[in-house]
């Protein structure tokens, strides 16, 4: 069982939803194209038609948004499974279960039932998208299917305002605190507190004017920096764009990079390196891993998958430790 859940495995979590996505907005188009030609063509009146395509595009978004909460549901499970599972001695991290790695990178006690409870709160936020996603989706079928149908003007003029008062709504729930992700991001802190690490920076997200469109866009700006002591070692992850774990020191200068899921050190390197990346065996967890050691300490730095940057933190200081 991996160590960390990583985007790959999420992304198999979420595979039934995904590909119900892509394949089904295809197959929505060409079934809505056919229609048109078939029966939109010299017709007096078009509203049996209008019919049969808001059904099929309303009762795919409904469907999607019900295959998301299923294999949110279902990751949940299978991380949860994981997250207690048993625990044991670590000797490689992408072969042990996240209770064991944490249990073998903590330098104080573990609270378990608090990252139960703050791990079951951030599944609840992907649960509070798909639900205002649905009734997004609820309110714009409210609106559009009486206008387009029967011209009914009540429509969009009842409902536009609801639409754009619930769409502020969300906004300033995101937006809430000046844009800060602090209370996201907190959810995170019974796990790195008995990993001696503190939250010393948070992303926040910003809003700009669309360069090509009306209206705003967000993104977020800034990285999620966690800093500590750690065995005498100052300690430093960063997760943003990638994920870059720091653990400070001067070594023998040495470079690690992956190929095809294996860590190999460079053609020179300290023997102390060799004996540690030979115990590691081939992973997905390590793709996108490099590292990097000398006078300036050990950096691990990982190309998107922030998910296994515990996996970052074992191998850095297994390396310091060896010399």
């Amino acid at each position: 069982m991996p160590a960390v859940t990583s985007e790959d495995q999420l992304k198999q979590d979420f595979k039934r939803s995904r590909w119900f996505g892509l394949g089904g907005v295809v197959v929505l188009m060409v079934v809505v194209a056919v229609l048109a030609l078939m029966f939109g063509q010299n017709t007096a009146n078009p509203t049996g038609l209008y019919i049969v395509i808001f059904v099929l595009v309303f009762g795919f978004v409904a469907l999607m948004l019900r295959f998301q909460r299923r294999d949110l549901d279902a990751a949940e499970k299978r991380m949860s499974d994981e997250a207690t599972g048993r625990v044991s001695r670590v000797t490689d991290p992408t072969l042990a279960n996240s209770a064991s790695l944490l249990g073998a990178l903590a330098t104080g006690p573990v609270d378990r039932e608090a990252i139960e409870a703050a791990t079951k709160s951030s599944w609840e936020l992907g649960r509070s998208s798909i639900s205002a996603a649905a009734i997004m989706t609820a309110l714009i079928a409210i609106g559009v299917i009486p206008w387009q149908l029967f011209q009914f003007p009540w429509a969009l003029v009842v409902v536009v305002p609801i639409l754009i008062f619930y769409a502020g709504y969300l906004l300033m729930n995101v937006m809430g605190r000046g844009g800060s992700l602090a209370p996201a991001y907190a959810l995170s802190e019974p796990t790195m507190k008995p990993l001696g690490l503190e939250m010393t920076e948070v992303p926040s997200i910003k809003t700009t004017p669309r360069v090509a469109g009306p209206g705003m866009q967000k993104h977020v700006v800034g990285t999620a920096t966690y800093e500590g002591n750690r065995h005498g070692r100052a300690v430093r992850l960063r997760l943003g764009t990638k994920t870059t774990t720091e653990v400070a020191g001067v070594y023998p200068a040495f470079e690690i990079r992956n190929r095809d899921g294996r860590l190999r050190p460079a053609a020179v390197s300290p023997p102390e390196v060799e004996t540690v990346i030979a115990q590691l065996a081939a992973s997905p967890l390590w793709r996108g891993v490099n590292v990097r050691g000398g006078e300036e300490g050990i950096v691990v730095e990982r190309k998107d998958n922030r998910s296994s940057w515990m996996c970052d933190l074992w191998l850095a200081e297994r390396l310091a430790e060896s010399f």
